[in-house]
């Protein structure tokens, strides 16, 4: 008999971790966060590995100014501190995709923070706007150790991001720019991430193909793809 209650309890209990999973599925991180603290049964249904796959920063459930700098200012700084800080405890090691928002104003503190919470993390894209210095970047990258695409936005086109990401991250295979790109950057890849198989450049000044394909060892599907895009922005 007390078998018989004791699997009764447990299929409630797994029946009501489910219901919650499902529910906070909906929710924005912010949410999210605020209800791991409700009681024990909604903080262990926030950690559900399903629910942290992707921490999209874009979707935090507030109004945010679509312009650079938005973030920019002590509280702003402090507040994208304690979002970083609640999500990685509760996702942690589950989350395989971050997407900051474009418009964030990233420091080393914040980047370095989230890296040492979330060594899995396989997709990176980054904000447009900060202060990262080669430190912060070598730091997270050492982290981001098993990172394979990474999205480069003008604050990280710098060559020595290119150093960084092939010293540390040897598994990465795709990048995709959201700023110009330059010969620099081109040789930057060709010397620092041979292994690159997918380039993507989106709707951005690029210069001419048949420059990139002048560059020594520079992948020739990466050329004919900017050739594709550039023909397209035209």
């Amino acid at each position: 008999m007390k078998n018989n209650k004791s699997n009764n309890s447990y299929s409630n209990d797994h029946l009501f971790y489910e219901i919650l999973v499902r529910i906070f599925t909906v929710l924005h991180v912010a949410d999210l966060a605020k209800a791991s603290m409700v009681c024990k049964a909604w903080n262990v249904a926030s950690r559900a590995p399903e629910l942290w796959k992707t921490l999209d920063l874009n979707e935090l459930g507030m109004d945010l100014p679509l312009r650079p700098y938005a973030w920019f200012g002590e509280h702003s700084s402090k507040k994208m501190t304690q979002i970083l800080k609640y999500a990685s405890s509760l996702g942690g090691e589950n989350i395989s995709c971050l997407i900051f928002n474009y418009y964030v104003y990233l420091t080393n503190a914040h980047l370095i923070s989230i890296a040492e919470r979330t060594p899995n993390l396989k997709m990176l894209v980054l904000p447009i706007t900060g202060n990262i210095s080669k430190f912060g970047v070598e730091t997270a990258m050492r982290s981001w150790r098993n990172i394979e695409s990474i999205t480069i936005t003008e604050m990280f086109k710098n060559v020595n991001f290119f150093e960084v990401v092939g010293k540390y991250c040897k598994n990465i295979v795709r990048l995709k720019f959201t700023c110009s790109f330059e010969k620099g950057q081109a040789e930057g890849i060709v010397k620092y991430i041979p292994n690159l198989r997918t380039l993507i450049i989106r709707n951005v000044m690029v210069l001419g193909g048949e420059e990139l394909a002048q560059t020594p060892n520079f992948p020739r599907k990466c050329v004919d793809g900017i050739l594709q895009v550039e023909s397209e922005s035209c």
